[in-house]
């Protein structure tokens, strides 16, 4: 599965490095925006979920001109999309899926509930 996972981010640009532990897939930082003070910047961490799904862990950041970085309190829905429409080729590709988020889920399940 972990081959699996660092073929999908080589595939979609993603630098692989050393996860935490040993069953997390992470990347380093990728600049993702850039404004006239700082730039976004996004590292990521897969977690495998059963033998199809992962669940993906977005850390952004901001890099300020001065070269201070620190951690964005929150992530901003424009900027998820942007990570996730990089990564979902790719991972398709390999077979695997997002887990999503409890309210992604919840909207899918009314859906097809009916």
């Amino acid at each position: 599965m972990h081959s699996r996972i660092t073929l999908a981010l080589e595939e979609a640009g993603w630098s692989v490095i050393d996860g935490v532990t040993s069953n997390i897939v992470a990347t380093e930082s990728r600049t993702f925006r850039s404004y006239v003070i700082y730039s976004m910047e996004v590292a990521l961490e897969v977690s495998p979920i059963g033998d199809e799904h992962v669940r993906v862990f977005i850390h952004p950041y901001r890099r300020y001109f001065t070269g201070a970085r620190g951690k964005m309190p929150y992530l901003k829905r424009g900027l998820a999309k942007s990570v996730m429409a990089s990564l979902k080729e790719s991972f398709a590709a390999q077979g695997l899926q997002f887990a999503g988020t409890a309210q992604s889920r919840d909207k899918a399940y009314r859906q097809n509930r009916g």
